[in-house]
């Protein structure tokens, strides 16, 4: 994670860092998933709210996701989206939940 400096809606208090990770899940009925950071650091949260900022509505799982992170009270959360890269994304992600167990097969 790279250290970046706060912006003016973000507590003085609050680090705020850039990392770049794959979506391991996104629910958009939650409106929330999780991103794992290629650095190895704890799961980030991922609210909508950050998504529809970037101009987007869902992130597909395995996209390649580069954002601002903050560490909060119950963990690491992004704080905005920088760059979503979809050709990453399982390539039948957007057919799907990205949270969802794959089919079982039939008897």
């Amino acid at each position: 994670m790279t250290p970046n400096q706060n912006n003016g809606d973000i507590g003085a208090e609050e680090e705020v860092v850039e990392l770049t990770g794959t979506v391991k899940w996104f629910d958009p009925g939650k409106g929330y998933g999780f991103i794992t950071p290629k650095d190895g650091t704890a799961d980030v949260l991922l609210h909508q709210t950050c998504l529809r900022e970037a101009g987007q509505e869902v992130a597909y799982q395995g996209a390649t996701l580069c954002c601002r992170v903050a560490k909060r009270a119950r963990g690491l959360q992004a704080i905005s989206v920088l760059r979503i890269d979809n050709s990453t994304a399982l390539p039948d992600a957007h057919c799907r939940s990205s949270f969802a167990s794959p089919p079982m097969p039939s008897l």
